[in-house]
């Protein structure tokens, strides 16, 4: 999925005297880092069996960091450190402008268009707009 990030992690060296049953994953948004103590709710969490998963949907051009811990019949194990930070992707165009015949020949035309000045989502990251995404597209056809 456009603004989603697979998350994939080993198994625990510890499993508390216990079977591992599963694992819990959580994601929060980037702020520096986390600290063991950190109680921020994360933005996206889910239980699993598997050691992989989707964790969406995330907002576009916004930094993260997951962590994962085991579950099993003793309960929950203590977080891992947190992943690297990774960013989601911008966001999508809600439209593009009209398009233009920018040249026509007797084998080819080509068209050009561009993004709606108001079709781009709002986004979180500090980047000016105009250095996220291209603003003019064209196609031979």
């Amino acid at each position: 999925a456009h603004n989603a990030a697979l998350l994939q992690w080993g198994v625990s060296a510890d499993d508390m005297g216990s079977s591992v049953l599963g694992y819990e994953v959580a994601v929060w948004e980037w702020e520096g880092g986390l600290s063991s103590g950190d109680d921020r709710p994360a933005v996206w969490s889910e239980r699993s069996t598997r050691r992989s998963t989707s964790a969406g949907p995330l907002l576009p051009s916004t930094r993260y960091v997951a962590r994962v811990r085991c579950t099993s019949r003793a309960g929950s194990g203590p977080w891992s450190k947190e992943s690297e930070m990774f960013e989601t992707l911008p966001a999508l165009p809600a439209r593009l402008a009209p398009p233009e015949a920018a040249s026509a020949g007797p084998t080819e035309a080509r068209l050009s268009w561009s993004f709606d000045d108001d079709c781009m989502r709002p986004t979180k990251s500090s980047a000016p707009l105009e250095s996220r995404r291209p603003t003019r597209y064209s196609v031979r056809v």
